[in-house]
């Protein structure tokens, strides 16, 4: 016989479910994960969202902070040169993009192992309509790609693509917190755009 405290449990469960199916599936994760093979770790912050309708990409107001503070869900730098286009709810990324994982494969281009080490933003896909939008603190291109071969190993979603999205001191990362203080990394530098996800209805 079930006891209240189990109905409790499980009935809480079931609205926590359904509020991420309502939701699209968004989620605000903060991620320890090793950079090398030391096993040395830093923290990786990811949103993931599956309604790319929901995604948008906003000229900056000032920082990311002003440009997301209402209507917004969550976002992050983006680049002019980041390979990237969005129209009609549909994330399209080109030949310009530095993958860091194209097709389930780890394979950094000449052109990202040029960047210095710095921040990064970047953005993961499922190749079937999931996505992650994410931001690393100060690591090299390398280290980035050693935590998210790991990452992607372990993740549920079964990420297939990353590219990055801006790197160096204009990278920043925000997250809305329903009124309260948000979840904001600053950006140092002014990014060109902003890759953000509309709040959720």
């Amino acid at each position: 016989m079930i006891t209240f405290k189990q109905f409790t449990a499980v009935a809480l469960g079931l609205m926590a479910y359904t509020c991420l199916i309502s939701s699209g599936l968004a989620m605000h994760e903060n991620k320890p994960l090793p950079i090398n093979d030391s096993g040395r770790q830093m923290t990786i912050t990811f949103f993931h969202f599956s309604k790319t309708s929901d995604a948008v990409v906003l000229p900056l107001n000032e920082n990311l902070g002003l440009t997301l503070a209402k209507g917004y869900a969550a976002g992050v730098s983006l680049s002019n040169s980041a390979g990237l286009t969005l129209k009609s709810g549909v994330i399209t990324i080109n030949d310009k993009a530095d993958y860091i994982l194209k097709d389930s494969k780890m394979h950094p281009s000449m052109h990202i192992r040029n960047h210095a080490n710095g921040k990064h933003t970047f953005l993961l896909s499922n190749g079937k309509g999931k996505y992650a939008i994410g931001y690393a603190p100060f690591m090299s291109i390398t280290e980035l790609n050693h935590a998210l071969e790991n990452y992607i190993k372990s993740a549920k979603q079964a990420y297939v693509h990353a590219i990055i999205l801006a790197n160096g001191n204009q990278c920043a990362f925000y997250k809305s917190n329903k009124g309260y203080h948000p979840f904001y990394l600053k950006e140092l530098n002014s990014p060109a755009k902003v890759l953000a996800v509309k709040r959720l209805r």
